[in-house]
């Protein structure tokens, strides 16, 4: 099951809308598949429409009842965190500290910030 979410070009959340989909320090295409950060969701641009009320755009998202990951939901950062994943459980399982699991979790994500630094 999905969320939609109309998005009419003549409200006031608009240019927040229009911003998120499209940031400026990104390159993006208007037939892009990316997701984006909108109202505290992950929303995915699906059809621009009208009706009685104006031209708006359709957003979905999944409604979180089914475990569902859009690929495109994973950003750098995140790429080099599973990359960087195996590494800190294994310096957990050799003794290097303890915790749980959201403490590897962490250590893959300092890991993933070192390296998004040394890029630059």
């Amino acid at each position: 099951m999905t969320i939609t979410l109309k998005v009419y070009k003549n409200s006031p959340e608009h240019g927040e809308y229009m911003n998120a989909r499209f940031p400026k320090d990104r390159r993006h295409h208007s037939c892009s598949n990316e997701t984006f950060e909108y109202e505290g969701h992950r929303w995915k641009y699906q059809v621009t429409s009208f009706d009685d009320n104006g031209d708006y755009d359709l957003l979905w998202r999944p409604d979180g009842k089914e475990p569902e990951l859009m690929a495109s939901d994973a950003t750098l950062r995140d790429k080099f965190a599973m990359a960087a994943l195996p590494i800190a459980w294994k310096a957990k399982e050799d003794g290097y500290y303890e915790g749980d699991d959201e403490d590897v979790a962490a250590c893959a994500y300092q890991m993933a910030d070192a390296m998004l630094k040394a890029r630059g």
